[in-house]
């Protein structure tokens, strides 16, 4: 009798808690099923059955919602640019102030507002996050529009760019290598023999050979992120990794409500 008594009042547990790997819109489509509410059910077998074509026929693109999260990710808006600005002249300032009067309160002061300016960041990324729940979707709805993003881009630079690195990439890599070892050989050589040590155009050679490669370094490296595109694999990363997973959380905690009267 107790577990028919819970059949009928307790709400059965979200399918996704048990079974994460179903689907998310079929497995809310069971989860409307097994509503004890029948108002929340389906109102006929016929909206069951449409429910369930549209949630196995194939998408050809993510979902609206899903795109503009992730173009909205991809692009600095007027607002977070003038944050920048902001945070960057104020945090140094508050420090310098924290700093020149290590007062109690004033170091207080200053911590708290550097607080509150650096978790600004975090409380606008928590509000995109609720939206796209709000929506009906969910992390891995993001991670996997970001994970078809990335895979069409790299196979489109993978037919421009080649593969692997282009052979002014390699050799960029190789006068990087070359320079460095140039520099640490004139700094071998100038502490060995004393000669070399007072003659004017040691360092000269030395900070020449260490701009080629700083400059083939950075040559280098802009050819990579051409043929690779580094900022999305970052975006997946960050999404399917802890950061994401604890958005997403943080996105989900609702308040309290209020208690009961006594």
């Amino acid at each position: 009798m107790t577990v028919l008594a819970q059949h009928v009042t307790d709400p059965a547990p979200p399918l996704a808690s048990v079974a994460p790997a179903v689907p998310r819109r079929l497995a809310e489509i069971v989860d409307r099923c097994l509503a004890k509410d029948p108002a929340a059910r389906f109102p006929s077998g016929a909206a069951l059955a449409e429910a369930i074509a549209d949630a196995v026929r194939p998408q050809t693109a993510p979902a609206v919602a899903v795109r503009a999260f992730v173009t909205e990710s991809k692009h600095l808006s007027t607002a977070t640019r003038l944050y920048l600005v902001f945070a960057s002249l104020a945090l140094p300032l508050l420090g310098l102030d924290a700093w020149a009067a290590p007062g109690l309160w004033v170091s207080t002061g200053d911590l708290t507002a550097a607080a509150l300016i650096a978790a600004l960041p975090l409380v606008v990324m928590v509000a995109r996050v609720r939206r796209l729940l709000r929506a009906g979707f969910e992390r891995r709805d993001l991670t996997g529009a970001l994970r078809e993003e990335f895979e069409r881009r790299r196979e489109e630079l993978a037919f421009l760019y080649g593969e692997g690195p282009s052979g002014l990439e390699q050799v960029l890599r190789a006068l990087c290598y070359a320079a460095l070892a140039a520099a640490a050989g004139l700094v071998g050589a100038a502490d060995r023999w004393a000669v070399l040590g007072g003659s004017p155009l040691v360092p000269a050679a030395f900070f020449a050979a260490l701009g080629t490669a700083l400059l083939a370094a950075v040559g280098a490296r802009w050819r990579t992120e051409h043929r690779t595109d580094p900022r999305a694999e970052r975006r997946l990363r960050f999404w399917s990794g802890l950061p994401g997973r604890w958005l997403f959380w943080l996105a989900r905690l609702r308040p309290a409500g209020p208690g009961p009267d006594a």
